[in-house]
């Protein structure tokens, strides 16, 4: 029998001031219709300080192996200093998404296997995790309020496949569907209006 989850009941994204709240509720319905989809057993949402272009979606390589440093997740693709947040949800057994803490997710990837790096500049160690086997790596656009538009990117592996999904919102069209990669823009549109 398989479980039935309830995606509708989870906000993932929190939203800022400088955020658009239409650009994020369309945001959610996405990231909804494809956890539906995909079913993946870890979620990642990341923040992104500015708009990033569809050419990031191709971006493949070393992207699901990521690690930590003290208590800072690193996943690769984006430079640090442009990521804002990063939220981690793991697939519950009562058929809904849990959030998890950066530090708890850190600490039960350190318990198995690893490969420990220390630096000589750093009191901290490194620790670089091996690929994550069934998840869904999605990045949003911050500051929609302000750029009049947004971008809100997928990754979803498991184990054998990827999957690269990246969607252009725009505020003139009312936060609908403006460019779109690794779905037909009217499916998106479509996962939208419904």
């Amino acid at each position: 029998m398989e479980k039935k989850i309830n995606y509708s009941q989870t906000e993932f994204i929190s939203k800022d001031e400088n955020d658009d709240p239409v650009f994020i509720s369309n945001c959610e319905k996405i990231i909804r219709k494809y956890l539906q989809l995909w079913k993946p057993r870890e979620l990642f949402i990341t923040g992104v300080n500015s708009i990033f272009d569809s050419r990031w979606a191709t971006e493949e390589e070393k992207l699901f192996s990521f690690g930590s440093h003290g208590n800072e997740l690193s996943i690769s693709l984006f430079h640090p200093n442009i990521v804002s947040s990063t939220s981690i949800y793991q697939d519950s057994y009562r058929g809904y998404y849990i959030p998890c803490k950066v530090s708890d997710y850190i600490k039960k990837r350190k318990e198995g296997e690893y490969r420990l790096f220390e630096v000589y500049y750093s009191p901290l160690k490194q620790y670089y995790f091996p690929a994550i086997n069934n998840g869904l790596l999605a990045w949003y656009s911050k500051n929609s309020l302000i750029d009049n538009k947004g971008t809100l990117m997928f990754h979803y592996t498991n184990g054998m496949e990827i999957k690269i999904l990246h969607v252009t919102l725009n505020k003139n069209e009312n936060w609908n569907v403006f460019e779109s990669l690794g779905a037909l823009k009217y499916d998106i549109q479509k996962i939208i209006d419904n």
